[in-house]
């Protein structure tokens, strides 16, 4: 029996998570079993990346015991957890018995090869078939250490893995499980031609760019791309993050969107050219097209990426190869909604509000948002501008009464919420504003707003104050309850994206890592900030949205604003 692939374990993994969850939950003892089975699962595939097949093949045969055991004491739901033995190669069996047989561990890669371990090891010290055995003779390595990928060392001793160590490609039928390359008629015909087909990159000119995100963060780093796209890579490189850390902290990319033919087939468009495809390395050298190696960190990723719907270039033939490729799979594309998502992008003489803005002492107010502020404009055409160098800022300002205006991108925060941690990596679990019993400002519940240290202490800003937030036509009120980064000037609490309009919440809890507007596209968020306007203290939640809603409001009216029940 062949070992399970990376796909199957990856999957098997996310089935087990799903089980601790159920209703009614399974007892103390199962759900420790079906913890130590998901850790046996993940060690298994660090030792299919470390091409220690053995190895994964025991850890494999681990976790069947455990979940056996579970399916034994009866202390879980059985047919699930038997469905999981299956898919692992093992043949279910009723309480009380344990599992049919482990995995065969899978042949050594051939003589040279080294299996993914140290390859060029000094005389008299063979190849590793596995990192750890450097100094033996090594499965699957030459006496002399041949020509496998890594440098051994002399004497015996163990070379060290590392993720940008050159490894061989598993076979086919270990990666893409379930999943091909998407043809370009798929793509065509979903989005249309995506700009002119030239062997460099060029000019994106496309109808689908009414769905590209820009610079957006999906964890390790920014990409452009079709919205699904760096939506579904963030859930990509956060189950990443969870799992494996120091996977996530090295990861790198080549590119995303780029208008331009493939390579090894000019007369066709690359899947880049859409922005659904993406060039992952490690170190500093990347892995070229037809190359039969790649990463270890690449290795390691790819069943992350095939439980998203992304198809891994390894599985390409001759040619053709590339394992830093990674695209949306033809089974995926289908999937993707033919509408944008989240706002993704806008045609730029739509992107504030759908009309023409107008600039007012360098403020760009929609026309919504212009009936909003009233008199407020009166004040602007005297206020004194703040020289700043904010990423995604247009514009800030004091105006005559001390208020402080700026204009900018919104990024999201979720600090304070306990779900947090399910989808922003940045997540903290104390907000900087506490209530009296010292407890943090809910994200999820409460609309705040966050400002850079060291900066709002100049125009005598505290900890608590208040803020009106305009964007296209709708009007938040929102408090002070979160400072961050000395370098970023616009973030706000899902509460207070809610009420701007855009949830980034799912129903199952997980969060959506997206903020608000485009620099560049000219959609920004109106903020104005009432120094001064805090409370001594908030005793509670309750306490603080009751205060946030009437004196922000008084605040707001008071220096010209309108509000939309106003305007209808």
């Amino acid at each position: 029996m062949a070992s399970p692939s990376f796909s199957q374990i990856a999957d098997a993994m996310a089935k087990i998570k799903a089980q601790e969850d159920v209703d009614p939950p399974p007892s103390p003892a199962a759900k420790q079993a079906m913890e130590a089975a998901w850790e046996s699962l993940k060690d298994a595939l660090s030792e299919i990346a470390l091409s220690d097949f053995g190895a994964a093949a025991d850890s494999v045969g681990d976790a069947a015991k455990e979940l056996q055991d579970v399916i034994n004491n009866g202390a879980g739901n059985a047919d699930p957890l038997q469905q999981i033995l299956g898919s692992l190669g093992f043949s279910p069996k009723p309480a009380g018995t344990t599992p049919a047989r482990k995995p065969q561990a899978p042949k050594a890669p051939p003589a040279g090869a080294g299996g993914g371990g140290a390859g060029s090891g000094a005389s008299g010290g063979g190849a590793a078939g596995a990192i750890g055995s450097a100094g033996g003779s090594g499965s699957g390595g030459s006496s002399t250490g041949g020509s496998g990928s890594g440098s051994g060392k002399a004497g015996g001793t163990d070379a060290a893995p590392s993720l940008s160590d050159r490894v061989p490609i598993p076979p086919p039928s270990r990666m893409n499980s379930g999943l091909s390359s998407c043809a370009e008629t798929t793509m065509l015909k979903k989005f249309g031609t995506p700009g002119e087909l030239t062997e460099d990159c060029s000019a994106a000119t496309g109808t689908f760019l009414a769905r590209v995100r820009r610079n957006f963060n999906v964890g390790p780093f920014k990409v452009t791309g079709l919205d699904y796209a760096v939506e579904s890579l963030l859930q990509v490189f956060t189950d990443v993050k969870n799992d494996n850390p120091q996977l996530f902290n090295q990861v790198k990319n080549e590119g995303m969107l780029c208008v331009r033919a493939r390579r090894h087939n000019p007369s066709h468009y690359s899947n880049h050219s859409w922005g659904t495809a993406i060039d992952i390395f490690f170190g500093t050298e990347v892995v070229g097209q037809g190359d039969k190696m790649t990463h270890r960190g690449n290795l390691l990723l790819a069943p992350y990426f095939n439980r998203h719907g992304w198809y891994w270039g390894a599985g390409f033939s001759g040619d053709s190869i590339d394992s830093m490729h990674f695209e949306l799979a033809e089974e995926t594309i289908p999937k993707i909604p033919d509408n944008a998502m989240f706002d993704a992008a806008l045609p730029l003489n739509d992107a504030v509000g759908g009309g023409t803005a107008a600039a007012t002492g360098g403020l760009q107010v929609d026309p919504a948002s212009k009936k909003l502020l009233g008199d407020i404009l009166t004040a602007v055409g005297k206020a004194t501008t703040i020289q700043q160098s904010f990423a995604g800022v247009a514009y800030a300002a004091t105006l005559p009464g001390g208020q402080v205006l700026f204009q900018c991108e919104l990024q999201l925060d979720t600090d304070g919420w306990p779900g947090g941690n399910r989808g922003d990596n940045t997540w903290q679990p104390d907000t900087s504003l506490r209530y009296a019993d010292g407890s943090s400002v809910n994200a999820n519940e409460v609309p705040y707003f966050v400002l850079p240290r060291n900066w709002y202490q100049k125009f005598g800003i505290k900890l608590g104050d208040l803020a009106a937030v305009i964007y296209k036509g709708k009007l938040a009120f929102g408090v002070f309850a979160d400072v961050g980064p000395k370098t970023k000037l616009g973030e706000g609490s899902l509460e207070l994206l809610r009420q701007l309009g855009e949830e980034r919440l799912r129903p199952n809890g997980q969060v959506i890592n997206a903020g608000m507007g485009d620099s560049s596209r000219g959609d920004y968020i109106l903020t104005i900030v009432f120094p001064g306007s805090a409370a001594s203290s908030y005793q509670n939640q309750t306490a603080l949205l009751d205060f946030v809603r009437s004196r922000a409001e008084l605040a707001y009216l008071k220096l010209g604003g309108t509000l939309p029940s106003e305007l209808s």
